[in-house]
C-alpha cells in the first residue's frame, strides 16, 4: 500500500515537473538556443536591439550575425558623429565602409561574438534575392530562429525584412522576429513599416542599459548618446525599452 502511494506521489511528481519543462520551452524563443541576426547597415544591430542581444546572450543564445551592407553610404548628419572623434573624409565612400565595417566588429568584440559575416553589399544596392540565399544557408546549418529589421522606406531594411517573410513562407516552422531601428519610438505617422506587426511588444532592457550604451559610445558620440537621440532628428530611442514585433 505505502509502495503504491509513494508509487503515485512519484508519477505525479514527474508528470508536474514535465509540464514546467514543457511550459518553460513554450515561452523560449527557441529550443535549440540559436538566433541569426540578419543586419542591413553596421549600427542597425545596436540601435534596434543592443540591449535585447546582451539579454539573449545572458540567456545563454548562441548569436549569429550576418551584416549584409558595407555602411558605405552613410549620411552626413551620421557621419559627423565619426568625424567629432577625427575621421574627418566625408565623401570617400569605400573610407566609410571600412570605418563603419570595423565599428561593427568592435561591437561584436564588446559582446564576446566571433560568430559573424560581412557580406558587403554598397548600401542601397541590396535585393531581397541576396539575402534570402544567406538565410537557405543557415536554415541548412540548423538555424530556426532569425531576426532582421522591419521593412520602411530604406530599400536595405527591406530587402532583409521581405527575404525572411519568403524564408517564413516556404518553412513555416521556423520563429521570427523583427526589430525597429529608425523610428523605435518617435510618435509618427511614418512608423508603418512595411512588415507590419500588431502584436509588437516593448521589449524591458534595463538590466543592460550600460551594455547598450557602450555599444551604442562605438558608433556615436557620447553626446548623442547622453540624449537618448539617433542623429536621425525626430527618431528618439527610449533609454530602458527596445520594439520586438
Amino acid at each position: 500500500m505505502r509502495r503504491t502511494i509513494f508509487l503515485s506521489i512519484l508519477i505525479s511528481f514527474i508528470i508536474i515537473f514535465s509540464l514546467g519543462l514543457i511550459s518553460v520551452s513554450s515561452n523560449d524563443y527557441h529550443p535549440n538556443k540559436k538566433i541569426a541576426f540578419i543586419i542591413p547597415h553596421p549600427d542597425d544591430e545596436t540601435i534596434g536591439i543592443g540591449g535585447t542581444v546582451n539579454e539573449l546572450i545572458s540567456l545563454g543564445y548562441h548569436l549569429h550575425f550576418e551584416l549584409m551592407c558595407d555602411g558605405s553610404g552613410m549620411n552626413d548628419p551620421v557621419w559627423n558623429d565619426f568625424n567629432v572623434k577625427g575621421i574627418d573624409d566625408l565623401n570617400d565612400s569605400e573610407y566609410k565602409a571600412t570605418v563603419r565595417q570595423d565599428a561593427f566588429v568592435r561591437v561584436m568584440n564588446l559582446i564576446n561574438c566571433t560568430d559573424y559575416r560581412l557580406n558587403g553589399h554598397p548600401d542601397g544596392s541590396l535585393k531581397n534575392m541576396d539575402v534570402y540565399q544567406v538565410l537557405e544557408d543557415l536554415y541548412n546549418e540548423g538555424y530556426r530562429n532569425f531576426w532582421t529589421i522591419t521593412g520602411d522606406e530604406n530599400s536595405d531594411h527591406y530587402a532583409c525584412a521581405d527575404a525572411v517573410e519568403i524564408l517564413l513562407n516556404k518553412h513555416s516552422e521556423i520563429v521570427v522576429h523583427y526589430f525597429s531601428s529608425y523610428f523605435c519610438y518617435a510618435n509618427r505617422w511614418k512608423h508603418r513599416p512595411a512588415v507590419f506587426k500588431l502584436n509588437f511588444v516593448d521589449n524591458d532592457i534595463s538590466n543592460f542599459w550600460i551594455s547598450k550604451s557602450n555599444m551604442l559610445n562605438v558608433y556615436f558620440t557620447i553626446n548623442h548618446r547622453m540624449k537618448g537621440l539617433y542623429p536621425y532628428g525626430d527618431g528618439s530611442y527610449h533609454y530602458y525599452k527596445e520594439r520586438i514585433f
